[in-house]
C-alpha cells in the first residue's frame, strides 16, 4: 500500500526528533520577536538585546551599513539601524545572522562546499528580490530573505546524517539523479522536508516554512505561492549563472506555471538576469558578514 503525505511526514519526524542536537534560535532572536510583538517595545529595548550577542551586532551594523540598503550617512549604532531600518528589517538581519552562526561549524570539506552553498543561497535571494519587484511584492527583504532561507535542509542532511551524506555524494557523481532524488534515495526524504521541519521547530513565520517546502514545486503552495513561484524561478536562475553550489548539477524544470502567474516571458529573462546580477552585487555583504568567507 503507498505511503501517504501524512505518513510520510510523520516518519520524517519521528527521524529527526531523535536527533539531540539540533540547534535552537539563538535567545537574541526569540527575545527581539518577542519585542516586536510587543506594542510597549522600544528601539532601546531591541537594541540592547542585540547588543548583548556582540557576533551577531557586529553583523547586523555591517550589513545595515551594506550596499543592500545604500543609506548615504554611516549607521554607528545598533539603535541608529533600528531608527533607520525598522524593526522589521532588523529582525530580518538577525534571523539571517542566527541561522548562520548556528551552522557554522561545519565548515567547509571535501563532501560539502560551504562557501558555494552560501554563495548559491545569496543569490538565490538577490534574484529573488528582483522577480518580487517586478511582480510587485511589497516586502521584498522579505523575500529576499525566504531566498536566501529557502535550502538549509542541506546543511542538516551533511551534518547530522554523515552516512547518507556520503552516499548522497555517490549517488549525484553517478550524473543522472538530482540532490533530492538523491536525498530520497539515501534518507527517504529531502531537504524540503527537513527545511520546513526546521523552520516549523523554529516558529519561523508560515511564508519561510512553506517556501522551504514548495519552492521546486510551487503549484502545491496553499499560503504563500506567489513568494514560492518567486523562488522556484530564482533557485534556477542562480543555478544557470553558476553561482555557488546547490549541491549537484543539474538543471530543475522550470514549471511554466510559475511564469504564468508572475508574468514572466521569455524576452524577459535577459532583463531579469541583468538587475539580479546587479543585486548580488549589492548582497554580497550577506556572503562576508554572515561569515560564509
Amino acid at each position: 500500500m503507498a505511503i501517504t503525505t501524512t505518513q510520510l511526514q510523520e516518519q520524517i519526524k519521528l527521524v529527526l526528533e531523535k536527533l539531540k542536537d539540533i540547534p535552537t534560535l539563538p535567545q537574541v532572536y526569540t527575545q527581539v520577536q518577542g519585542f516586536l510583538e510587543n506594542p510597549k517595545s522600544s528601539a532601546k529595548n531591541i537594541a540592547e538585546t542585540i547588543q548583548s550577542d556582540p557576533a551577531i551586532a557586529s553583523k547586523v551594523l555591517k550589513i545595515a551599513n551594506s550596499p543592500f540598503y545604500g543609506f548615504p550617512q554611516r549607521i554607528t549604532t545598533i539603535t541608529h539601524a533600528i531608527v533607520v531600518l525598522g524593526f522589521s528589517s532588523i529582525k530580518n538581519i538577525v534571523l539571517s545572522c542566527s541561522v548562520v552562526e548556528l551552522f557554522k561549524s561545519v565548515g567547509e570539506t571535501e563532501m560539502f562546499d560551504y562557501k558555494g552553498f552560501w554563495k548559491h543561497c545569496v543569490a538565490t535571494g538577490a534574484f529573488s528580490k528582483i522577480i518580487g519587484k517586478n511582480a510587485g511584492i511589497a516586502n521584498l527583504e522579505e523575500v529576499f530573505l525566504a531566498g536566501l532561507l529557502h535550502d538549509l535542509g542541506k546543511i542538516v542532511i551533511f551534518k547530522y546524517f554523515p552516512d547518507e551524506a556520503k552516499k548522497i555524494n555517490k549517488i549525484i557523481a553517478g550524473g543522472k539523479k538530482t540532490i533530492g532524488q538523491a536525498e530520497k534515495e539515501a534518507l527517504g526524504f529531502s531537504h524540503t522536508e527537513i527545511s520546513t521541519w526546521l523552520y516549523e521547530k523554529w516558529n519561523l513565520s508560515r511564508l519561510f516554512i512553506e517556501v522551504a517546502m514548495c519552492h521546486h514545486n510551487p503549484a502545491i503552495a496553499t499560503h504563500s505561492r506567489v513568494t514560492s513561484d518567486v523562488v522556484h524561478i530564482a533557485d534556477i536562475l542562480a543555478r544557470a549563472m553558476g553561482i555557488g553550489w546547490a549541491g549537484d548539477h543539474s538543471l530543475p524544470n522550470l514549471q511554466e506555471s510559475s511564469l504564468n502567474r508572475l508574468r514572466i516571458k521569455g524576452s524577459d529573462f535577459s532583463r531579469l538576469i541583468q538587475q539580479g546580477m546587479a543585486e548580488l552585487g549589492r548582497s554580497k555583504i550577506f556572503i562576508d558578514a554572515l561569515g560564509s568567507e
